[in-house]
């Protein structure tokens, strides 16, 4: 899935700072790789 704004904002993107956007890839066999990018910060989270 393409780089995009989140369109619904949660408090934990709220604290990470200021115009929040995620990119969600998926890898073979069952792997989840979202990154959330903001002014400030980044998030790499491994499903």
């Amino acid at each position: 899935m393409r780089k995009h704004p989140l369109e619904q904002q949660t408090l934990f993107y709220r604290l990470i700072g200021r115009n929040p956007q995620i990119e969600i890839s998926f890898r073979l066999p069952g792997i989840r790789i979202e990154r959330v990018s903001t002014d400030k910060h980044i998030v790499c989270n491994l499903t």
